[in-house]
């Protein structure tokens, strides 16, 4: 199985090296202001129940690369479809609930560009400020470099780097709110459809 994986990484590989064309997405106006919209179902063009070969249907090929990604665990392989824009820009990366099937709906998108916005003006960049003033934040996790803000309301999850917060963000049992500067800015973004 490692092979084949490996066999079709190195192909990935080296059909990706060619020079994207500048298309527009295929059957969709990139003029509108939803193409960079984030809604409780979608984000820009992609829906909650859109499948990866939906995505091929919209989406010029040589505007998307699949790599393969580990986990945690050396057994946990993931495909991410990185999302190139008509300069070559990556912007966004789709994970698929199930690896080697096109009928796999879209599970999480990565946000990588900056444009990607909710009605609120909320996206990368923002501030934890301005995420409270029209989010619900009830759950906040930790990782290793970052605390994970989710908020259910549009199934994203916002990320802070640790450094960015106030000494004592830490009390022991959880995370202490007050300790999260209100100015703290978002370095990634996550929309998960599960």
């Amino acid at each position: 199985m490692k092979n084949i994986l490996g066999a079709i990484f190195i192909f990935i590989l080296f059909s990706s090296s060619s020079v994207l064309k500048k298309e527009q997405y295929k059957g969709v106006n990139i003029n509108t202001s939803e193409q960079y919209l984030i809604t409780t179902n979608s984000v820009g063009v992609f829906s909650k129940e859109m499948t990866i070969s939906d995505v091929y249907k919209i989406i010029p090929k040589d505007q998307i690369k699949i790599k393969i990604s580990t986990g945690e665990f050396e057994e946990d392989n993931y495909e991410d479809y990185e999302i190139y824009d008509s300069t070559g820009a990556k912007i966004l990366i789709l994970t698929p609930k199930k690896n080697g099937d096109l009928s796999s709906k879209i599970n999480r998108i990565l946000i990588l560009d900056n444009r990607y916005k909710t009605k609120e003006n909320i996206g990368l960049n923002s501030t934890y400020g301005d995420l409270a003033k029209h989010y619900s934040t009830n759950k906040i996790y930790t990782d290793m470099d970052h605390i994970v803000i989710e908020t259910a309301d549009i199934n994203a999850w916002f990320s802070i780097k640790k450094s960015d917060l106030l000494d004592g963000w830490w009390d022991g049992n959880g995370i202490d709110r007050s300790k999260i500067p209100k100015t703290a800015k978002f370095d990634q973004l996550s929309i998960w459809w599960q």
